[in-house]
């Protein structure tokens, strides 16, 4: 393959994220895959986020800073988008990182499958152990194989959250920029704005080529968005779900909404379940009437009679329901899911 190359935009939105940031910006800096600009969105921060982000633009001209108030990840996301002048974008939180390997292995099989999206596996490591899984894995080269799916098959993958380039989630993807110029990340949406972006862009067409190497260093933290189990975290994550049902119902794959179906109930259930063992009225409540309306609906017929067992006992019976949670949570993790 004739070596030529392209600016990739790597867009990173940061709110109070001082403790972390610095590890992100330095693992893009020292990419093997030089032709890049670190575009970094101050979404607001009232820590010395902005402060740590300006001394690396001091030291290399590739980091351009934004800042404006606070609106959540998604505004920031499409601050970066209209900043870009790279011919592929990609995203990275702010206390994630990547291996120094990663952009150059991503870029050379877009160019090679001519894929619109480009996608690695991540790899989740707790905070307190984040340095040194990190350190270690760093020490070994990525691993170049990758599958190619069409974005029908690609669509398949996200529906049913399969681990080949983890499409539900936007970290870890290199994504031609002219693929998704009308597209833009939902900003009513607090948590599950990546898996309606990803979607949008495989259901007008977007092929994927997904490596089987793990070059996305996602970060577990307690107070993370991703691990809140706020009403309002909930019920973006529900409205995300129920946008993917309606479509694929839309769409003629009945199969698909019906498995958003089941999803939106497990969600339903497991916030019943923590809002019971919480002592919280408030979080329970809201489940019960979400699940009340959600029951209405056409695709419940559908749902298949394990998944209304399971809602059933969350609701009658839920610490049966939270054995079954913690059986199920202790082989996924043995299984490696």
């Amino acid at each position: 393959m004739k070596d030529v190359r392209e600016m990739i935009s790597v867009i990173v939105p940061a709110y109070n994220a001082a403790d972390y940031i610095g590890t992100c910006l330095e693992s893009v800096l020292r990419q093997r895959y030089t032709d890049l600009e670190l575009i970094v969105v101050n979404d607001g921060s009232k820590d010395r986020t902005e402060e740590i982000c300006g001394r690396f633009a001091k030291r290399d001209p590739r980091v351009r800073i934004l800042s404006c108030p606070h609106r959540g990840v998604s505004a920031a996301r499409n601050e970066g988008i209209r900043m870009a002048k790279g011919a592929y974008l990609f995203f990275l939180d702010s206390d994630d990182a990547i291996h120094h390997g990663l952009l150059w292995v991503l870029y050379r099989t877009a160019r090679r499958t001519k894929a619109e999206v480009t996608a690695c596996g991540s790899r989740k490591i707790e905070s307190a152990s984040f340095r040194k899984i990190r350190a270690q894995a760093e020490k070994k080269e990525l691993g170049r194989d990758y599958i190619l799916m069409e974005n029908e098959e690609a669509v398949r993958n996200l529906i049913y959250v399969k681990r080949s380039g983890e499409l539900f989630m936007i970290g870890g993807k290199l994504i031609r920029k002219d693929a998704v110029e009308m597209t833009e990340f939902d900003e009513k949406l607090i948590a599950g704005e990546d898996t309606k972006y990803m979607y949008q862009i495989l259901v007008n067409g977007g092929r994927v080529a997904a490596l089987r190497a793990k070059g996305y260093f996602y970060r577990i933290r307690k107070d993370s968005a991703h691990g809140d189990q706020s009403i309002r975290t909930w019920k973006s994550r529900c409205r995300c779900e129920r946008y993917l049902r309606d479509q694929e119902e839309k769409r003629g794959n009945e199969d698909h909404a019906a498995r958003k179906e089941y999803a939106i109930f497990r969600s339903i259930s497991e916030q019943y379940m923590f809002g019971r063992i919480a002592g919280d009225k408030a979080m329970a409540g809201d489940a019960a009437a979400v699940r009340k309306a959600e029951r209405k609906g056409r695709m419940y017929r559908r749902m298949g009679l394990w998944g209304k067992v399971k809602s059933h006992l969350a609701f009658h019976c839920y610490p049966v329901y939270y054995l079954y949670y913690i059986l199920y949570r202790m082989f996924c993790r043995a299984a490696g899911l």
